[in-house]
């Protein structure tokens, strides 16, 4: 599981996330410090929310190639879309 910073993104089931790079994502860590455990598909994305997603070495690299984050997963500006 690892948590990812995310900026500016669209509802959660518009991102496809799963579909594009076959990553789930398992929980988001609001800006307020509110955990949100499986989301809900409506979820919109705020700056400064976290992502946790979980998949295999394959899904994660795939979420990094797709979103450009980095190798350490620490912060991403990335755009979900």
């Amino acid at each position: 599981v690892t948590g990812v910073q995310t900026c500016a993104l669209p509802i959660l089931m518009e991102c496809g996330i799963r579909n594009k790079t076959k990553c789930s994502v398992l929980a988001v860590r609001d800006h307020t410090g509110t955990m949100h455990v499986n989301p809900d598909p409506g979820y919109v994305f705020e700056l400064g929310d976290a992502l946790y997603l979980i998949g295999d070495s394959e899904a994660e690299e795939r979420f990094r190639e797709r979103y450009g984050i980095d190798s350490n997963l620490a912060c991403a500006d990335a755009d979900l879309s």
